[in-house]
């Protein structure tokens, strides 16, 4: 099965989830782009939820 994301995109995406609960205010730009070409649906990722390092910020 492909993987979503790489190792790299992983760990910025959590560096970024530990800067907004550590209370940091940061604007960072999107990791990952997600979409499904049926649905005309796209996700634009920039953090991971640290406790989890599953559930995606958007």
């Amino acid at each position: 099965m492909n993987q979503l994301i790489t190792e790299d995109e992983r760990r910025l995406l959590l560096e970024h989830g530990q800067a907004r609960a550590a209370g940091r205010v940061i604007d960072p730009l999107p990791v990952v782009r997600l979409f499904t070409p049926d649905a005309h649906a796209t996700w634009l990722l920039v953090s991971l939820d640290p406790p989890t390092a599953i559930r995606p910020m958007a």
